[in-house]
């Protein structure tokens, strides 16, 4: 191995990076002038400081963050059903008008014998009200009691730089911009904290507010954990130093397949 190849393979096994990525860049060093060779090693050394400084912050952060699974949400003084949730009634001394029922998509619910009756907009007490009045047709003082057995309806979505993005039902639960990204994984290395937007669906216009997310998981400052209510959009930007990230490895990607040639070659020792 020549003095080039064993300075390059030295820079890279201080940077933490494995032995694929550094075949990667050895492969595209032997084919390009000595000019690119240029453009690659300054890009390199006003990159990887920043980097490095970003990973191992974000890490120490990651770890405290997760410390924050485990913390309770609030629960909701009323929790509004919809389309799939999934209720279970309980008729006193009636189990033909028990069961677990499924609020369809016409917003109801279909009992035997009772037939459909409307849960969508409705509360856990004005639910049990409306089976209460149906039945009151049929027996006298009828005793019913209802519970959520699944909360589908009411969802929250997590986009952008977070380890596990997508939709997140409420579960029932008052939830916050720090339960939501929480849920969510936490953010990833380059996620642009001070600038997350939490963008809540209305009628006839979104809203969008943004958020410094940085105050709220680091310091504490609840000013900015506003409340995430359903059908709420979190989104977490990428830094700049992602994108540059996500350009390297573009950058590389077309030498993947040449990989395994070098690493044969490799075997016996690059020379």
């Amino acid at each position: 191995m020549n003095k080039k190849n064993c300075a390059l393979r030295s820079a890279i096994k201080v940077s933490g990076l494995n032995n694929r990525f550094y075949l990667q860049i050895l492969w595209l060093w032997k084919i390009t002038n000595t000019e690119f060779q240029a453009i690659i090693l300054i890009s390199w050394a006003l990159f990887m400081p920043f980097l490095f400084s970003a990973c191992a912050t974000n890490s120490i952060k990651q770890n405290e963050l997760k410390k924050l699974q485990n913390t309770p949400s609030v629960l909701p003084d009323d929790y509004i059903l919809g389309t799939d949730d999934t209720v279970k009634i309980t008729v006193e001394n009636h189990p033909e008008w028990s069961g677990e029922f499924i609020v369809g998509p016409n917003g109801k619910i279909s009992i035997p014998s009772l037939g459909d009756v409307s849960a969508e907009g409705l509360n856990k007490k004005q639910f049990e009200a409306a089976i209460t009045s149906r039945l009151d047709q049929y027996i006298n003082n009828p005793r019913v009691t209802t519970n959520i057995v699944k909360y589908v309806s009411q969802v929250i979505y997590v986009l952008g730089e977070v380890n596990k993005p997508g939709k997140y039902s409420t579960e029932g639960k008052k939830l916050t911009l720090r339960d939501a990204v929480v849920n969510a994984g936490l953010p990833t290395r380059f996620a642009a904290l001070n600038r997350t937007f939490v963008i809540s669906s209305a009628k006839k216009h979104s809203h969008k507010r943004v958020v410094n997310l940085y105050r709220v998981l680091y310091q504490g400052d609840l000013e900015y954990n506003i409340e995430v209510k359903p059908g709420d959009i979190v989104y977490v930007p990428e830094t700049i130093w992602g994108i540059f990230s996500d350009f390297i490895s573009s950058l590389f990607s077309p030498f993947n397949s040449a990989t395994g040639f070098v690493t044969i070659r490799s075997s016996g020792g690059l020379q």
